[in-house]
């Protein structure tokens, strides 16, 4: 009895210890997983482990390391080794693409305050020597300890992928940190120019960029405050669609134009002499967008676009100005232009439409960002 009483005691001891094994396996596996979720939520501390930091950018958590003939392999037979040359040269050429002034650094500031860029994400771990910059020696450094860690070569690609892709405010906080950040000076906006900035960024309409000029074209101050605190430029991308829409009216040929917007909360009004344009989105399919737009906006329905509308042309031309709707804002357009022609101004489906044939002055049902649209038949 007591031989078997003590056998017992043994295989339950066993089997407590393996239970124990398996939790803190799973503890660890877990912390690993929460380690990579919680990068994407915020600019996280530095990781207490290089196996930590190792798991913020591998698909995989990071694994135990053992020794094998003086390589270190995790449990899945990972072997350390150097960086491939193709992985390297990427490495060198995104870094180069990121140290837009040529000082060869990169600060903590700059990361921050950049949205072209993801570097943020990891600047702490790749900074291990809390310089407060780091240099394109760094960052090779880095990425070959993750190599020599658990991360293939696949990897750190793909973690370069994320570092190199753009991010952008997601709420008005970010915006505000963004603009104070730049050397964007916003003290003539009221706060409904941040709150349908935003919304434009949200809606996929436009893209805000920091840039840094190049260094020889800086002045002698700037070139001096730069190696302190450096102050990029911020610049709005947009795609727009602008759509010359012809018509044989009453008075002869003319060209749809926006002629004013009246404020739906104060009831200003504000002249314009626009085409009809709108803001796309960047990769949207260009056909898709001009019939959406002109069912949404001018009540055309497909049918009547198909039976009435000719495409003249299109073309694609690039636009750098101010904005006029963010005083300041320097906005860079790709500019889709389209020319449309309406076949026959006195077909009884178009007669009573838009104002034809007459070409009178009406509104659409149609609300922008800053009040009703306001559209009348002009001469070219």
């Amino acid at each position: 009895r007591v031989s078997c009483k003590s056998a017992l005691c043994c295989i339950s001891a066993a089997v407590l210890e393996e239970t124990r094994s398996c939790q803190q396996t799973g503890s660890r596996s877990q912390s690993s997983t929460s380690c990579l979720s919680s990068a994407d939520d915020s600019v996280s501390t530095r990781a207490p482990s290089r196996i930590c930091a190792s798991s913020r950018i591998c698909k995989s958590p990071g694994l135990p390391l053992t020794a094998v003939g003086g390589l270190a392999t995790g449990m899945s037979g990972h072997i350390a080794g150097p960086l491939r040359q193709d992985v390297l040269a990427k490495l060198q050429q995104s870094f180069r693409k990121m140290d837009q002034d040529g000082s060869g650094k990169i600060s903590r500031a700059w990361a921050f305050a950049s949205f072209d860029f993801n570097l943020i994400r990891h600047f702490e771990e790749i900074d291990s020597n809390d310089a407060g910059f780091v240099t394109l020696a760094d960052f090779i450094d880095y990425f070959q300890d993750q190599r020599n860690i658990d991360c293939t070569d696949d990897d750190i690609l793909d973690a370069l992928g994320d570092i190199m892709t753009p991010r952008q405010p997601s709420s008005m906080q970010d915006l505000a940190n963004l603009i104070q950040s730049s050397c964007f000076d916003d003290s003539c906006w009221q706060k409904k120019h941040s709150k349908n900035l935003l919304r434009e960024i949200l809606m996929r309409h436009c893209e805000l960029v920091t840039e840094m000029k190049p260094w020889a074209v800086q002045s002698f101050l700037s070139r001096v405050s730069a190696i302190f605190e450096p102050s990029p430029s911020l610049k709005r991308l947009s795609r727009l669609m602008r759509i010359r829409l012809k018509a044989k009216t009453s008075r002869g040929m003319a060209v749809l134009r926006e002629v004013n917007v009246k404020d739906k909360k104060t009831g200003l009004v504000t002249l314009r002499n626009f085409l009809f344009t709108k803001k796309i989105e960047k990769g949207e399919d260009l056909d898709t967008a001009m019939a959406n737009a002109l069912k949404v906006s001018l009540d055309m329905d497909l049918d009547w676009q198909v039976k009435h509308i000719k495409c003249e042309g299109k073309a694609t031309k690039k636009e750098v100005r101010d904005s006029w709707n963010y005083p300041g804002l320097l906005s860079e357009y790709q500019v889709e232009e389209i020319t449309l022609s309406i076949l026959d101004t006195q077909s009884p489906e178009v007669v009573g439409k838009l104002g034809l044939p007459g070409g009178k002055e009406f509104i659409t049902n149609e609300t922008s960002l800053w009040g009703r649209v306001h559209r009348k038949w002009r001469d070219r």
